[in-house]
């Protein structure tokens, strides 16, 4: 090669090629097409991965725990081009709730800190295996723009560590959060067809009571301390508090059916609450109104079944009065009830007996009107139940007449003489 590359330099020596060279020529073709041909895949090689990775929604269904009541749901990003990627999964649905006071306090005072927590999906598949939780799982259709659309808003707000949000059970949580962010990226598509559209037709306190079917405590919570705006219907996209709705929605609008990956093991967990939190206020009116009527009708022991009464009252008045003056939502402040159970019955305790039965038959006049507005549909509350506990003591007291007292006994002298003459 270096002979005839001097050769061909040399001015007169030779005005062609040499043999050798003539014959390395098809090889050297033949390279150059081969070469040119693997070009444009050596640069796909090298170019960066397709935009945009792919979305998956995950819907974890009810589980034991209180906080596990109503499903839960989580974002979770792939990078298509990796099929051994693992996956990375978002979740808006993370507080500290070892602090239960503190957080349950926060959360009447519209402060409760919640914040979006990261993990590999595989974490999350392994975390609700371990607490029996079913799993279905969607490969959301987006486009490349739209899924990086996802991804950019769920790294804006997991970038921070600072960032929180305020939980509302109804209107902010892990489900409306993931439904907020979908919504956006598909240019509104799913608040129009959700927004007016009869779902269940169910209000939100009945899907609360369906969420703690099993729970006597937290459905007495429900009847006794969310308000008016409770008993509002919820339309399919306000449903969508609940993770199943949200899943089946996306069923809807995507046409992607849930995949199911994992099924609960344990007992079915029930959805009908039945009776819940108001049989335990018509039990409660009962164990107020009959020890009372009972000291009446005797005539000794009224004071402590009065205090009895009239401290339960005051407690669930102080329970219900507390709830609308710390809460800055609609939920907890417009509550009917403030109009049922009513602190000033402290003072029953302290008013003679004729007092006692004045200010009860106001009470009564107050509750029979609370009653007619129900009735008449200008009050929403399923009142009934809580008016029971309030009326059954203060009509014994109203209308029951007393027996009196037994009179003491006259003095008399000491070793069981005749009694003393008047004086």
């Amino acid at each position: 090669m270096v002979t005839a590359l001097a050769r061909k330099s040399t001015r007169g020596r030779c005005c062609g090629y040499s043999p050798g060279m003539r014959a390395r020529r098809p090889l050297g073709v033949v390279l150059g097409v081969v070469l040119a041909s693997l070009l444009p895949r050596a640069v796909a090689a090298q170019a960066p991965p397709p935009a945009g990775p792919r979305v998956i929604l995950y819907t974890i269904g009810r589980g034991d725990d209180p906080f596990e009541k109503f499903g839960h749901t989580a974002l979770c990003l792939r990078k298509p081009w990796r099929p051994d990627d693992d996956g990375w999964c978002f979740d808006y649905g993370t507080a500290d709730f070892d602090d239960f006071t503190g957080l349950a306090w926060r959360f009447i005072r519209g402060q409760g800190s919640f914040r979006l927590s990261t993990d590999s999906e595989d974490k999350l598949f392994r975390d609700y295996t371990r607490s029996d939780r079913t799993i279905w799982r969607q490969v959301l259709p987006l486009t490349p723009s739209q899924a990086e659309a996802v991804r950019v808003r769920l790294f804006k707000d997991s970038g921070n560590p600072a960032w929180r949000y305020a939980y509302r059970l109804f209107d902010d949580n892990c489900a409306t959060r993931v439904r907020d962010i979908l919504d956006e990226v598909l240019g509104g598509r799913l608040r129009a067809a959700t927004t007016g559209r009869p779902g269940a037709g169910l209000t939100f306190r009945e899907h609360g009571r369906r969420g703690f079917a099993e729970n006597p405590i937290a459905l007495l919570m429900v009847e006794l301390l969310l308000g008016r705006s409770g008993d509002r219907v919820a339309d399919r996209w306000q449903a969508m508090f609940l993770p199943v709705a949200l899943r089946d929605e996306m069923t809807k609008l995507l046409g992607v059916e849930p995949e199911l990956i994992r099924e609960r093991q344990g007992r079915a967990l029930g959805e009908d609450p039945g009776w819940g939190g108001r049989g335990w206020l018509v039990l409660l009116a009962f164990f107020l109104a009959a020890p009372l009527a009972l000291t009446l009708v005797l005539g000794r022991g009224r004071e402590y079944a009065l205090a009895w009464a009239v401290l339960v009252l005051v407690l669930l008045g102080s329970l219900v009065w507390l709830i609308a003056w710390a809460s800055p939502f609609p939920e907890g402040r417009l509550n009917e009830l403030l109009l049922v159970f009513l602190p000033l019955d402290l003072a029953l305790p302290f008013l003679r007996p004729a007092e006692q039965r004045h200010y009860a038959r106001v009470r009564v006049a107050l509750l029979a009107a609370v009653s007619a507005l129900a009735a008449v549909g200008v009050f929403v509350q399923p009142l009934w139940a809580a008016l029971l506990v309030a009326f059954a003591p203060m009509a014994v007291l109203a209308f029951l007449p007393g027996r009196p007292a037994p009179a003491a006994p006259p003095a008399s002298l000491s070793g069981g003489g005749e009694p003393l003459p008047p004086a």
